[in-house]
């Protein structure tokens, strides 16, 4: 990985007058060969830096820290960014534990200022099976409309009719289904195994990731008709030797195209709404209402009995717009059945 110039240093041991960007970059030299850091892991904790600590910090000498003055930039950060305060906040406590160690400081001053609250997780919105089905009409009328225009060429490619059905039908991430390869699938079978997932680093663009973010991710999902189909169509129209999706350059394809191209096709419509990741949460909940919380969570590959999957997939998934809509029985391909509206013909 390319390391950028604010995240490298000359020093070896951070003393009372080093800088605290000196001192991160130190602190991130020394986990970089940690087999256990995953890359994109490593790659966030630049990215908190580079949003929090360097802007406020960075000048700073480690002896010159205040707990007063850094409670007070992290409640004020926590206003506005949660998220980022909570991970500059720890990353910061790495930073001066190796500066404790190193006798720049007495103590880690980050002891003495309160954790930041995690925020509420608000109930995520959910598509209904009708939504969905207007998901689908919305799509067509997205690829109709454009067909001829600019980039037409890639309008044979179905990807984002295709993403849709498989997300529809599957419940994965965006990424581990984008990260899909032809071996991953039996046809026979109508199986798919999530095998890993693509993930985004730092001056190296896209790159795939032989396991998923958590370790009981790695699953086998039976898969409907309708998104077996979808599969198979990628695995003909786009011809790379190892992915099922690919860019007509042969690149992977990245899920913030995917999202832009759904924004256009659901522009003044009531789906305006729903996201890319509004599918995750929804196919849950279709789940949840036919066959219970445990099979959802085996469909997201949360692990119920070794961290209480059941639990997080009820706080952060299982939505409540749209329960008990579907009341018929059986699996997802009953619940959605195939696109009526596929133009495969096309």
């Amino acid at each position: 990985m390319t390391i950028r110039p604010e995240f490298t240093t000359a020093i070896e041991k951070i003393e009372s007058e080093t800088l605290v960007r000196d001192a991160i970059a130190l602190w991130l030299r020394s986990i970089d060969g940690d087999p256990l850091r995953r890359a994109q892991t490593r790659d966030a904790y630049r990215q908190t830096a580079r949003q929090s600590l360097l802007l406020k910090y960075g000048n700073t000498e480690v002896g010159n820290l205040d707990a007063g003055r850094l409670k007070r930039y992290f409640t004020t950060l926590a206003q506005t960014q949660p998220s980022l305060a909570r991970r500059a906040r720890w990353m910061l406590q790495q930073v001066l534990a190796d500066a404790v160690l190193d006798k720049a400081l007495p103590h880690n001053l980050v002891m003495d200022t309160p954790k930041v609250k995690r925020p509420e997780h608000e109930q995520p919105e959910v598509l209904s099976i009708e939504d969905f089905q207007q998901m689908r009409q919305l799509i067509v009328g997205w690829r109709t409309a454009r067909a001829g225009l600019g980039g037409a060429q890639r309008d044979r490619s179905f990807v984002l009719t295709d993403v849709v059905e498989i997300l529809g039908g599957t419940a994965l991430r965006i990424n581990e289904l984008l990260g899909l390869r032809h071996s991953d699938v039996d046809y026979e079978q109508g199986t798919v195994a999530v095998c890993g997932t693509l993930v985004e680093l730092d001056g190296l663009g896209l790159k795939f990731q032989p396991r998923t973010k958590p370790p009981a991710g790695m699953r086998t999902i039976t898969l409907p008709r309708f998104a077996l189909d979808a599969l198979q169509r990628q695995a003909k129209l786009n011809g790379h030797a190892e992915y099922i999706f690919s860019t007509g350059t042969g690149n992977f394809v990245n899920s913030h195209n995917i999202a832009r191209s759904w924004r256009a096709a659901r522009t003044d419509s009531p789906l305006v709404w729903a996201e890319m990741k509004s599918l995750r949460a929804s196919v849950a909940t279709w789940i949840e209402n036919e066959s219970g919380l445990a099979a959802a969570s085996a469909q997201l590959g949360h692990a119920v009995a070794v961290v209480g999957g059941s639990k997080v997939t009820a706080k952060y998934y299982i939505g409540k717009k749209g329960r008990k809509i579907v009341n018929n029985s059986g699996i997802l391909g009953d619940l959605v059945g195939p696109n009526v509206a596929n133009e495969s013909g096309d």
